[in-house]
């Protein structure tokens, strides 16, 4: 449930779960209004936030990586002396450490607010790197999010807040959960300006034979439950560019792949098994993290030759 507020002090003490800050409002003549949605995904808290009239937000250190994203309207934002007006081409990125003001939040600017615990985003990278990584990432103030890279992961987080704020979404499924809260991860390395971006588009040396050998057994164990492609490679002590580059060479397909063929032969038995009347096609593929049921069919139908719906009546069937 969202939470409002009539006025800055009880939305300072309202928002005080995601950071503590203080609401100076800059616009007197306009009522004021607030209101939030927060939502947690992995090591990701999203918020999705407004005000009805224009605002100045004095937060301190955030102690996390943020990315502040408008969906309406603009956004002027200081840190480390470094000012960004963010707007739906622009979004603003923040370091953990700094202080940080929004300086003029617009009474029309709706924004996608994504805060990241600093652990998760630098052990993505230290997975994806192979290496540790002993500073922190230092990302320009900056993101594009009108073209290329920038706005396919601003399209993805968008997609992401609107299935988070719903009681009934489809995140609620851990193995779609996982992969989408790392997708998010890796996406803001691949898409934003930091040190480590040109050592991520480096090729990676592949991996040999037992090692993917070792990667699908470990597949298989974990099928049901919420791995990631880091998880892998942490497991068999490469890095996750190693890993993707060992699948595309021996079995000419990403690791990522080769999991949900895994699921897939799952969500077959699964269906086979069905309890008569009580599960549905739906609810079977997303316990095993297919989100798009259309997809889903028609992969189901290419590697078994029948549709989803026919191997779960013939389970009915028994």
């Amino acid at each position: 449930m969202p939470l409002w507020a009539g006025d800055a002090e009880t939305a300072a003490e309202l928002g005080s779960t995601f950071y503590p800050y203080r609401v100076d409002p800059l616009d007197t003549s306009s009522p004021f209004d607030w209101v939030m949605s927060i939502g947690q995904l992995g090591p990701m808290c999203i918020v999705d936030c407004e005000y009805g009239s224009e605002v100045r937000v004095v937060l301190g250190e955030l102690g996390s990586y943020h990315v502040t994203i408008p969906l309406t309207g603009s956004l002027v934002s200081t840190q480390h002396r470094s000012t960004v007006t963010a707007t739906p081409s622009t979004a603003a990125v923040y370091q953990p450490v700094g202080a940080t003001v929004l300086d003029r939040w617009g009474g029309n600017c709706r924004v996608l607010g994504i805060k990241i615990e600093t652990a998760a985003l630098e052990s993505t990278l230290a997975d994806s790197l192979g290496r540790d990584i002993t500073t922190p990432i230092e990302f320009g103030p900056s993101l594009d999010i009108g073209t290329g890279p920038g706005r396919g992961w601003a399209e993805l987080a968008t997609a992401v807040s609107t299935q988070i704020h719903r009681g009934d979404g489809i995140l609620n499924q851990p193995l779609v959960a996982a992969p989408l809260a790392n997708a998010l991860l890796t996406g803001l390395l691949a898409a934003a300006d930091h040190p480590f971006r040109a050592a991520l588009a480096d090729p990676a040396p592949g991996c040999r034979p037992p090692v993917i050998s070792r990667a699908i057994d470990f597949m298989h164990e974990h099928a049901d439950e919420p791995i990631t492609i880091a998880d892998i490679a942490r497991y068999c002590s490469v890095s996750v560019r190693t890993l993707q580059q060992g699948f595309h060479r021996h079995l000419g397909q990403p690791p990522l792949r080769h999991l949900r063929q895994v699921r897939l032969a799952r969500a077959r038995a699964s269906l086979k098994a069905a309890h008569p009347y009580q599960d549905t096609v739906g609810s079977i593929a997303h316990r095993w993290g297919f989100t798009h049921l259309g997809r889903f069919a028609s992969d189901y139908q290419a590697a078994f030759g029948e549709l989803p719906s026919v191997s779960l009546s013939a389970g009915r069937g028994r």
